[in-house]
């Protein structure tokens, strides 16, 4: 039976409606998305003013917690409260370096630092009601550029004088040093035991073959294809087979005789 043109009309409003709502439905959930990537928990001060032309002196200012921008606005949390701002409306914000500070021992701490410092004291300086919301920050990062510049840094944890620091530097540096010699010593004699037994297998396998013994060098096939499956087994794939060019460099302390080897093979200019 043949649909009526009233039918169809009715069936194509379904399907219009029906692409409408999910194209709403995708919008909704982009919104979503957008406004959860430009959503971020920095804290700062934020000041604001009623209209523009006000003097910078009368602006309100809070500390903030999280902020977001959904397009042109802009919204603050403070105590649980929203604030929020359009591009037309004149507020400024700025975020405090709430970074941990795990060590304060170099010129380049110390720049940064002062240079956080010097924003800060000008924002307070610009706005006078946002200067007693950072009274006791300013005071606390003063202490640390005071105590920098009087010779003491901050490791582990705990203010040091900075030659208690570089000898502590320095005997973690030679006990580092010494480790990674040790390091160095047994890998090296790991690879010396993986060339050697290369080198010890691929001469028993020449013989054998010279000598046509097929039955010896089968067995002796058998070695790495029997090695090879255990690797596989053990490490759950191949990725074993990725570190053999690393095994296969030649040891540290043999390269300067390998090097002197192939100077005398240079054929003079």
């Amino acid at each position: 039976m043949e649909k009526t043109t009233s039918e169809w009309i009715q069936c194509e409003q379904v399907q219009f409606s029906q692409v409408a709502s999910f194209r709403a439905l995708m919008c909704g959930i982009l919104l979503s998305l957008g406004s959860l990537l430009t959503a971020y928990g920095e804290s700062g001060i934020l000041v604001w003013k009623s209209q523009p032309f006000h003097a910078d002196t009368a602006a309100n200012a809070t500390i903030y917690n999280k902020v977001e921008s959904i397009g042109p606005m802009t919204r603050f949390s403070s105590n649980g409260q929203k604030l929020s701002f359009n591009t037309g409306q004149y507020f400024r914000h700025i975020a405090f370096p709430d970074q941990a500070m795990i060590q304060f021992t170099e010129d380049a701490d110390y720049v940064e630092m002062q240079r956080s410092y010097q924003e800060l004291a000008g924002f307070a300086k610009q706005y006078a009601k946002a200067e007693p919301l950072l009274v006791a920050r300013l005071e606390h990062m003063t202490k640390i550029l005071k105590g920098y510049k009087d010779g003491k840094v901050y490791y582990d944890a705990k203010w040091m004088p900075r030659a208690e620091y570089i000898s502590l530097f320095t005997t973690q540096k030679e006990a580092n040093t010494l480790k990674k010699k040790q390091a160095n010593a047994k890998e090296n004699q790991k690879r010396k035991v993986i060339i050697i037994g290369v080198l010890t297998f691929t001469i028993l396998l020449i013989i054998t073959l010279v000598l046509r013994k097929w039955k010896g060098a089968g067995l002796l096939l058998l070695i790495p294809l029997v090695g090879a499956g255990w690797l596989t087994y053990k490490e759950n794939g191949y990725e074993w087979s990725k570190k053999i060019p690393e095994h296969l460099v030649l040891p540290s302390d043999w390269q300067p005789f390998l090097q002197k080897y192939l100077d005398k093979l240079n054929l003079p200019k």
